[in-house]
């Protein structure tokens, strides 16, 4: 396996990140002269520093993973000038403002109401996951469909390593590549919140021993926005049952219960 494990640090992230916004930019994506003779991939940070109206020495810092403050409206600045996406600007947002209080993966429980009401779900798909993208409750088709057991270990029930790791998934997603992508961009920008914590890190270890495929994706740093990823469909599916392959289009409702923060509802219905 080429490559090697992040340092699970957070300033580390957001520099990596910045690096690599910056490295996909040309000049003239900006406006600006290339010059002759150039020789550097990406824009230089004298120019990035330039666009975002902030020192070359604080910006050459921030890209080197220093400790340093930044405000809200230099990070907008930074943000326009490497001409962040929305799921892009939201992602470095969390980066650099983590919320206080995320819980940990093994604290998480599931509501009895909210499982009553994703396993008596008839007409399609329905799950319940957590920011990790750990299956916490299904109804019985989404289970067969995903050969789910609550009696195995938990990387068992976690959607990205079912989708990279066990054989069945290439069978299940006719379209592999594009959902796998989509999957881990989307699991990046749920990442932000928990940098450092144990249950992610652990996860993507173990993904990065097994599967060359996501490790491939998860260091290209690209970011989708977990909401954006369960409305923009849809996606071709091979039925359990048929082995018919159907499109399915996936509606998410983000649950706000504040005793349960970080869980998804999602339903998955065929148009």
């Amino acid at each position: 396996m080429s490559g090697s494990p992040p340092g699970h640090d957070r300033h580390e992230e957001i520099a990596s990140f910045l690096r690599s916004r910056r490295e996909r930019l040309s000049p003239a994506d900006v406006g600006l002269p290339a010059g002759p003779r150039r020789r550097v991939k990406g824009l230089r940070r004298e120019e990035v520093a330039l666009l975002a109206d902030v020192g070359i020495t604080w910006y050459t810092w921030l890209e080197q993973g220093r400790p340093i403050a930044i405000s809200d409206e230099t990070l907008d600045r930074i943000g326009d000038a490497l001409r962040l996406n929305s799921s892009e600007h939201e992602y470095l947002q969390k980066l650099v403002r983590p919320s206080a209080d995320q819980p940990h993966i093994w604290e998480m429980k599931v509501d009895d109401g909210i499982r009553y009401l994703v396993e008596h779900f008839k007409d399609g798909f329905a799950y319940l996951r957590n920011a990790r993208f750990d299956y916490l409750a299904w109804n019985e088709r989404f289970g067969r469909f995903q050969r789910l057991d609550d009696s195995k270990p938990g990387l068992e029930r976690n959607a990205l390593w079912k989708l990279f790791v066990d054989t069945n998934a290439h069978t299940l997603f006719p379209r592999w590549e594009d959902y796998a992508q989509r999957l881990a961009a989307a699991f990046r920008a749920e990442y932000a919140e928990h940098v450092g914590d144990r249950d992610f890190e652990g996860l993507i270890d173990a993904l990065h021993e097994a599967s060359p495929e996501f490790w491939n994706l998860w260091t290209s740093l690209d970011v989708l926005s977990p909401a954006h990823w369960t409305v923009v469909g849809p996606f071709d599916m091979r039925d359990p049952d048929t082995g018919e392959v159907r499109q399915l289009r996936f509606d998410s409702l983000h649950l706000t219960l504040p005793e349960f923060p970080g869980q998804t509802l999602v339903f998955g219905v065929a148009p």
